[in-house]
Order: structure tokens, then C-alpha cells, then sequence
């Protein structure tokens, strides 16, 4: 039976409190499948040579290749475990950015997309704290975490407008934080059926999504677009629901507003696989129609990054890897601060020249032992920049945190959990979890978000005059985000193949080309 109801603050830190006592008992494998990156690339490399493509002869349409269904066959098996995959014959867990009554999901982006880009900085923590998995942490999913609580800055580059939902406010400005698995133990991840789903997602909802899905299916983008946002009323914080909503948007050609959504998608995992894709159209040459469509607007509008950033976004999905790095160089060129845009990149083609990573922040080896009962309090810290922060620690277990950056305010609440060696758990309401190394000395305390990559500045806290005091109201600025659980497995299909190799890219492939709407040569 599914539980909906919402775990109180006590069973929240309660669990918090286990989680952390149990580090050592669950901890994951950093290894990358055996495969790794290059058996990524040599399946896409594989499949391309085998339809004939680099002759420019023998080619077969784009019917013939949606008809296999061998074509993404990737290292975590599509995404259909229950959120935990076998690298090297141990578990590890990815949580993916999923709620588990999306059925029709098959998987995300193949390869060890969860893993490699960060190379020696990831080694690093994942040495030193290598359970971090079991708060749901990967690489992929630091970034928002770290942007949702200030640490660090986060801009989307495509944003022009906020988009406005029925009843409601989206803004594409802030991070998507996708919620963490909510788990009563540890047995749950073998068993998704005891997880609980997220506050107020209704079956209404679920059946609203639904009837959006069958209206994209038709071809009615603007219906399916209209019910996903008010689906959204109720799943704020769903990446799936963003991720369609974008696909809602490429279909219309509104390819602005889809990068939009997409980069926020994006940062906080990697996009959906190419069944998961194809699952959603009825036709598959009506997709083939939609991607010939944004390739002729890029050829026609060379100096929009948007676009090239969507199109990069297929390209990956279709496993068209060197035309992706192709969009994404491009990218680049007009978007040279699109942290996201060299972050794809440096994992598509891991020997690019691309500026180096900057060194790990890294806590002290020796931390001196904490006692939790002097951490209740106002913590206060200010960057050099002018960011101001201020975490507010209950004796009961709830926190409060809030920073300020260019004259806007936010806040965050939660539970938190701390043991003696430092090691602290801030744990949203909405769901997301911050891992942070401090080191208390009297009156004073440094920070260290674990799993940081970007080389930060810590924070270096002060204990403020300020009393704990019961839970305020959350200020404006961060959207709603709900709870998450692991991902059902949905039934096996056949999968049918994605579209030819792109028919623009950063130069010309050879053999003859599709023509927008028709499929054929």
C-alpha cells in the first residue's frame, strides 16, 4: 500500500538522526559502470556505423531505425530498478529526478552521466565521505542543492520572462531542487511500495497528466501545455513535468521559452533517454518533423543560444554525441557564462580544451569533536561579495536558514541532524538535502558544503545575539518544492529507434538528409 500522507517532523528526524548514525552501513560505490565513458560512446558510435552513414550510402529511413528497439540499451537499464543500480557488484543509488508514479518514464541519459565530468574533485569527497549516496547525493545533484540554500550563485541564461502558471508563479530564475526519496528504512528502496508520495499530489493530478500526454500525442500541444501547468499547480517541483512542458514547447517551436525550462531541467539531472522521448509521440516521424524543424530555424538564426542549447538538448537524447558537442561549442561562443552548456560539454568530449575546474575547498582532515547541545542558536555569516547568511538551529531539531544576496531575501526550513564529528544534515521541508562538514570553535563555526566543486569560500559563521524561536514563515523567493520517491519500474516495451544523425551540426554530415515533415529523402 502507498503511503501519501506526509511523515511527521518527528519521524523526519528521527530518520535524519539514523541516516547519519548509519553512514557506514550503506555506503555506495563511486565506480562508474564497467563500460564507463567510452562504452557510452562506442554504443553511439557503434550504432551510427552500422546503418551505413559514413560511406553516405545504404542508409536506411528514419521508419527502419524507430523500428528497432536496441538503440539505448543504457548502463543503469533504463532507469527501471528502483533507484539503485550495480556498478562493480555493489548497489549505488542515483534517486532520480522522478516521482515514481510517472509509469510511463522509462530512464534518463546513458552512460555515467552521474559521475565523470568532475574527475578528481568527486574522487576527493567521495573518498572522504563515501556515503553520500545515501542522502541521495550525486554530482549532478549538488549544484541545485548548493543554489537552493545561497552557497552557490545560480542564473539561468535563457531566462527572459517568469512564467506564470495558472494560480500560480513559476520562475525559471531559481533552481529546481527534486525532493529526496522519503524512506521509513532502508528496506524501502528494495520495496517503492512503502515509500511516500509527495504532499498534495493528487490522483486528479496524475489523471491531468495523463489526458496531457494523450493530448500531445495527438498533436494537441497547446492542450497537453495546459494541463501539464495546471498539473504543476499541485508538482512545482517535478523534473519530469518541467522536462515535458519543455517538449510541450519544442513541438509549438517556442524554442526560447523551451531552453527556459530545459536549463533548469538540466542542472539538476540528466534529461530523459530516447525511449522515455519516444514514448510520448505516436508517430515517430512526427518527431523527426519537429527536430528538422529546429534545425532549419538554427541554420536561419545562427546567433540565438537558446535554440542551439535545445537543440544540443535533442542531440544527446537521439545519442548524436558529436553533433551535440557541435550545438553546445556554439553554445558556448554566444553563451561563454552557460556554466551548464560547458558542463555537457566537458562530458560529452572529456579532452576538450575548456578552462580548468577550480581546486576543491576542502575542510580540515582533523575536526575537533562537537557537542550538539551548544549548537542551538543564530549563526551568522556574511562572503566577500555581500552575501549574507543566517542558520537558526532549534533544540528540537528544526532549522531555519535564510540568505540574502543582491537585496533579496529567502529562507529555507527543515530538520536537521548532527553527529560529533562534525558532519551536519539540513534536510528541506520541500525535500533536497545539504551534507556539510562544520568545525565549531566556542563562538565561531566554518562550513563546508560537502561535495562542493566549484571551490567555494566557506562559510565562516558567528554566533548572532538572535534566541531560537519557533518556526517563522517562509520568506519569498524559492518556488514550493515537493517530497520524491524513488522510481516504479515501469513494463518492458520495444523502444523504437530515434531519428538519423542530425542533418545540420558543427559541419556538414555526409549522405543525403531528411526533408522537414516528410521523413524521406
Amino acid at each position: 500500500m502507498v503511503r501519501t500522507e506526509r511523515p511527521s517532523f518527528g519521524e523526519r528526524h528521527s530518520r535524519l538522526e539514523d541516516r547519519l548514525r548509519q553512514r557506514d552501513r550503506r555506503g555506495g560505490d563511486r565506480s562508474p559502470d564497467s563500460r564507463g565513458r567510452d562504452g557510452f560512446r562506442d554504443r553511439d558510435s557503434g550504432d551510427r556505423h552500422a546503418d551505413g552513414r559514413p560511406g553516405g550510402g545504404g542508409r536506411p529511413d528514419d521508419r527502419d531505425r524507430f523500428g528497432r528497439g536496441d538503440r539505448h540499451e543504457h548502463d543503469h537499464d533504463r532507469g527501471r530498478g528502483h533507484g539503485h543500480h550495480d556498478h562493480g557488484g555493489s548497489r549505488h543509488r542515483h534517486h532520480h529526478h522522478h516521482h515514481p508514479h510517472h509509469r510511463w518514464y522509462a530512464g534518463n541519459w546513458g552512460g555515467d552521466w552521474y559521475y565523470s565530468y568532475y574527475g578528481p574533485q568527486w574522487n576527493y569527497w567521495w573518498d572522504r565521505y563515501p556515503w553520500l549516496d545515501n542522502f541521495g547525493l550525486t554530482i549532478w545533484g549538488f549544484d541545485p542543492v548548493a543554489s537552493a540554500f545561497g552557497y552557490y550563485g545560480y542564473v539561468n541564461p535563457y531566462v527572459t520572462q517568469t512564467v506564470i502558471l495558472p494560480g500560480t508563479l513559476y520562475d525559471y530564475s531559481q533552481p529546481l531542487v527534486p525532493a529526496d526519496p522519503v524512506f521509513d528504512d532502508w528496506a524501502t528502496l528494495d520495496d517503492p511500495s512503502q515509500t511516500a508520495l509527495p504532499p498534495g499530489v493528487s490522483p486528479e493530478a496524475m489523471q491531468s497528466f495523463d489526458l496531457a500526454r494523450q493530448a500531445f500525442a495527438r498533436g494537441n500541444h497547446e492542450e497537453a501545455l495546459r494541463l501539464v501547468d495546471s498539473v504543476l499547480q499541485e508538482m512545482p517541483s517535478d523534473a519530469a513535468l518541467h522536462e515535458f512542458r519543455a517538449l510541450t514547447l519544442f513541438a509549438q517551436g517556442e524554442y526560447q521559452a523551451a531552453a527556459e525550462a530545459l536549463y533548469a531541467v538540466l542542472s539538476a539531472g540528466p534529461g530523459w533517454d530516447w525511449p522515455t522521448m519516444s514514448s510520448l509521440y505516436s508517430e515517430p516521424l512526427i518527431y523527426t518533423a519537429q527536430l528538422r524543424h529546429l534545425e532549419s530555424y538554427r541554420r536561419a538564426h545562427p546567433d540565438e543560444a537558446g535554440p542551439a542549447f535545445v537543440l544540443a538538448y535533442h542531440y544527446i537524447t537521439c545519442g548524436h554525441t558529436e553533433a551535440a558537442v557541435g550545438q553546445l561549442r556554439q553554445v558556448l561562443q554566444l553563451q561563454p557564462d552557460d556554466q551548464l552548456a560547458s558542463r555537457l560539454l566537458r562530458q560529452l568530449d572529456p579532452k576538450i580544451s575548456l578552462p580548468a575546474l577550480p581546486d576543491v575547498t576542502k575542510p580540515p582532515e582533523q575536526v575537533g569533536r562537537i557537542d550538539p547541545a551548544t549548537l542551538p542558536g543564530s549563526w551568522q555569516a556574511r562572503r566577500q561579495n555581500g552575501d549574507t547568511f543566517e542558520l537558526v538551529l532549534e533544540k528540537g531539531g528544526r532549522f531555519h536558514w535564510r540568505f540574502t544576496r543582491n537585496g533579496r531575501a529567502q529562507e529555507i526550513n527543515g530538520v536537521y541532524a548532527i553527529e560529533q564529528d562534525g558532519v551536519l544534515a539540513l534536510e528541506m521541508n520541500e525535500g533536497g538535502t545539504m551534507v556539510a562538514q562544520v568545525n565549531q570553535t566556542g563562538d565561531s563555526m566554518d562550513f563546508y558544503m560537502v561535495g562542493d566543486t566549484r571551490g567555494a569560500e566557506p562559510l565562516h559563521f558567528v554566533r548572532g545575539p538572535r534566541e531560537a524561536g519557533p518556526e517563522q514563515p517562509a520568506l519569498p523567493g524559492l518556488p514550493p518544492r515537493e517530497n520524491a520517491a524513488p522510481p516504479e519500474a515501469p513494463p518492458a516495451r520495444q523502444d523504437p529507434a530515434p531519428p538519423q544523425d542530425p542533418a545540420t551540426g558543427l559541419e556538414p554530415l555526409p549522405g543525403p538528409r531528411l526533408q522537414p515533415g516528410t521523413g524521406s529523402e
